[in-house]
């Protein structure tokens, strides 16, 4: 999927070009699972996975006919080639889920060792999401999601906790993206519109989405890690590792603060 312009764009080259593609890094992808997952572009990079949706057929089975997971997961393996991941599947074969099935799903990727989850996913504040949210985030671990897509102020979740790395959608122009939604908590914008994702039978297609602007920032995030963890011999804090992410940012004159955060 080398076709896709974020990769020059958002100069990830820079960071490759050091020699960081995200090796010893474990993410996980809460989303629906695998409709294939021998995709060259995930394909021997997955080292756990359950199954938490309410199409609950064995724990084990991570399959799905939906194509959502294996998108997002392409991009954050398009972004740091070397990292492991986790698939938690919290939304059955139709993209369905709830918070109870999230809560389950990061909480199963933070018991995994994950460094950074994806939640490409938008549900309701429940308690036990937002307590899970919490614990994860209380391990050190970097927590990443979608604003949603209606286009409009709002807040869905986990992306709306103070605790989450929430993630607008710009288009190629860094124009906002008509379908990004936006409150208060939304920290960044990541390109998210005619992405070229996979899908089934090592093919790939275009896609658009918040939900494909999140796999940017959290593959970005491991190569991060990887770098100030090269550099400086230990872990980075959560913070430390946020602060160096912004730091990188630009603030886009053309969108009002509160639809881009600090920025691209």
């Amino acid at each position: 999927m080398a076709n896709n312009y974020f990769i020059e764009q958002s100069h990830i080259d820079i960071l490759w070009n050091m020699g960081y593609t995200g090796k010893g890094i474990r993410v996980g992808v809460v989303d629906s699972g695998m409709r294939d997952k021998n995709h060259p572009s995930i394909k021997n990079k997955i080292v756990a996975g359950r199954n938490f949706s309410l199409d609950r057929r064995k724990k084990d089975d991570i399959s799905s006919r939906c194509f959502h997971g294996e998108a997002v997961a392409s991009l954050i393996t398009e972004v740091a080639p070397n990292i492991e991941l986790v698939v938690a599947k919290a939304l059955d074969n139709w993209g369905t889920g709830n918070p109870n099935t999230v809560a389950e799903a990061i909480r199963y990727c933070v018991n995994q060792g994950c460094d950074i989850i994806n939640c490409s996913v938008a549900t309701f504040d429940k308690p036990k999401l937002a307590e899970a949210v919490k614990w994860a985030t209380s391990k050190g671990v970097i927590i990443v999601s979608a604003t949603g897509n209606d286009g409009k102020y709002t807040k869905l979740y986990p992306s709306s906790y103070e605790e989450v790395i929430s993630v607008g959608a710009i288009d190629k122009d860094c124009n906002l993206a008509y379908f990004s939604n936006y409150n208060e908590y939304v920290d960044v914008v990541a390109l998210g519109v005619d992405l070229q994702v996979a899908i089934v039978d090592g093919g790939t297609i275009g896609a658009s989405g918040t939900s494909f602007s999140a796999p940017l920032v959290a593959g970005t995030l491991a190569l991060l890690k990887q770098k100030f963890i090269y550099d400086n011999k230990r872990e980075p804090s959560r913070d430390e590792l946020y602060n160096i992410m912004i730091g990188y940012c630009k603030v886009l004159d053309n969108i009002e603060p509160e639809k881009q955060g600090h920025g691209y």
